[in-house]
């Protein structure tokens, strides 16, 4: 069976800005745990990402899945809802929190 597995953060923390090495080391935790085939994220196009240049490290397909603002206006998505997805959720998954787990 296939499955999709989800890592939330920030954009400084994707583009290796904070603790790149954390980062590293938490997603490559997760791809051998899970052994993925590939990683896809949202951020903007060619980006040069920790996940990039980790996918890249281990031979693995890596994909931008951020739709551009003409994208998410046919789509009906909204510009920036993670704070409400978050709060959403977290009082009923206390697991989900913004990783790592700081005060911006």
């Amino acid at each position: 069976m296939k499955k999709i597995v989800l890592v939330g953060t920030a954009h400084p923390i994707q583009r290796g800005e904070k603790t790149p090495e954390l980062f590293n080391a938490a997603l490559l935790e997760q791809c051998t745990y899970h052994q993925v085939n590939g990683i896809a994220e949202e951020i903007e196009k060619n980006a040069n990402t920790v996940a990039y240049k980790l996918a890249s490290a281990l031979q693995l397909r890596h994909l931008y899945a951020d739709p551009d603002w003409s994208e998410r206006a046919e789509r009906g998505i909204q510009s920036d809802c993670r704070h409400e997805i978050i709060q959403e959720y977290a009082d009923r998954y206390p697991s989900i929190r913004w990783w790592p787990n700081e005060e911006n």
